[in-house]
């Protein structure tokens, strides 16, 4: 019985690893998703022919003109050129575009989301999305330089070049006439 409930124990222990391997947890209050590809750094729009050559299109209170993003993990952190911060995260990243949202507020006090995709490429990152307010829409355009893809979840090599599709497990008579023994005692235990 002993073994049964070490063996559970140990089972229980690597189902809980296996759950925490693809974050980052820094405290009990946090924890953060790890994303193939990495967005931080100031965006801005100095492009005439693109928004207008402004960073929000239209807005309530003081013009955003820059927005000085984040990023850990999944996480993202922005502060703009009016000291106001916006949070959130990063979503679905396919190849070097990932989708995001972000919330925060405008200098007049409304609260915004803004929500698109960043492009990474040749070390540079472009901001496509939508500035949303009550009642009040805009759109969002501005490049960074330095977000990247980052490959992290290309397969392992292959180690077993052994083509035979069996697998042998040797388990001792010992446990087998155990497990059967309580199979027919219905004293499984469950976690």
């Amino acid at each position: 019985m002993k073994k049964l409930v070490l063996a559970s124990a140990l089972v229980a222990g690597l189902a809980a690893g296996l759950l925490l391997t693809a974050c980052n947890v820094d405290s009990a209050n946090s924890t953060a998703r790890l994303v193939n590809i990495n967005v931080s750094g100031v965006y801005r729009n100095s492009e005439a022919d693109q928004n207008g050559g402004v960073f929000v299109s239209r807005q309530s209170g003081t013009r955003t003109e820059f927005l000085n993003l984040r990023q850990t993990g999944d996480q993202l952190e922005g502060v703009d050129n009016n000291n106001i911060v916006f949070r959130g995260t990063i979503g679905n990243v396919i190849e070097n575009n990932a989708s995001f949202n972000l919330e925060g507020s405008t200098t007049a006090g409304n609260r915004v989301q803004i929500s698109g995709r960043i492009e990474a490429a040749s070390g540079q990152g472009t901001m496509r999305a939508t500035w949303i307010e009550t009642g009040l829409f805009g759109n969002v355009y501005g490049v960074a330089d330095g977000p990247t893809v980052i490959i992290t979840n290309r397969p392992p090599p292959q180690t077993n070049t052994n083509n035979n599709s069996s697998v042998s497990i040797n388990v001792p008579q010992s446990e087998i006439s155990a497990l059967k023994a309580l199979k027919n005692n219905h004293q499984w235990l469950t976690i």
